[in-house]
């Protein structure tokens, strides 16, 4: 029968073994979608046409890119919103590279025709830096309105980041989209 003493032996083994099995390198959470900013992103920048060709020819990366949030919603699937007026936009984009993307357009893909919208990064977003162990990407947020009055309404559109990348461009897929009203 054991005795206390022995029960206090195991316990303690127990206890370092457990606490030798935490120290595993762990892998990191996904980004967190940062608290909203109260101040408001410049002017809305309107949309244009974008041909085709040029979003297929775009190397395609989903890791490189997120859109947290449309307006003030957690950005979630395809959302609907009233093109007639200004939708803000905010989320992170940066390169293979670990760098912010820069300059870049977000563009709304439909079924017959696709629309862009010239975008930036350059805001604060530690928690990318962090989960890409990049300081760098510290800057890789974006925060706009876009003015989305010229782009038709009724269609379903996804909404895929796109920026150069050397002689080609390089196309992230958020997994979100909208639906104009």
């Amino acid at each position: 029968m054991p005795t206390f003493r022995h029960r206090a032996l195991l316990l303690a083994a127990s206890a370092t073994l457990l606490a030798a099995g935490c120290r595993e390198r762990q892998v990191p959470a996904a980004p967190a979608v940062p608290p909203t900013s109260d101040a408001r992103p410049a002017p809305a920048v309107g949309a244009a046409p974008l041909p085709a060709a040029e979003l297929r020819a775009a190397r395609a990366d989903p890791s490189l890119c997120s859109l947290d949030r449309i307006d003030e919603a957690y950005a979630q699937g395809t959302l609907a919103v009233d093109r007639g007026r200004a939708v803000r936009l905010r989320g992170w984009f940066g390169t293979r590279a670990h760098q912010p993307a820069g300059e870049f357009r977000l563009v709304l893909a439909g079924t017959t025709s696709a629309w862009a919208l010239p975008a930036h990064t350059g805001e604060p977003r530690p928690d990318t830096a962090e989960y890409f162990q990049a300081p760098a990407m510290g800057t890789a947020g974006f925060d706009f309105e876009a003015d989305l009055s010229a782009v038709p309404a009724g269609t379903a559109y996804r909404i895929v980041l796109l920026a150069p990348e050397g002689d080609a461009s390089v196309a992230c897929d958020t997994g979100r989209g909208l639906r104009l009203q």
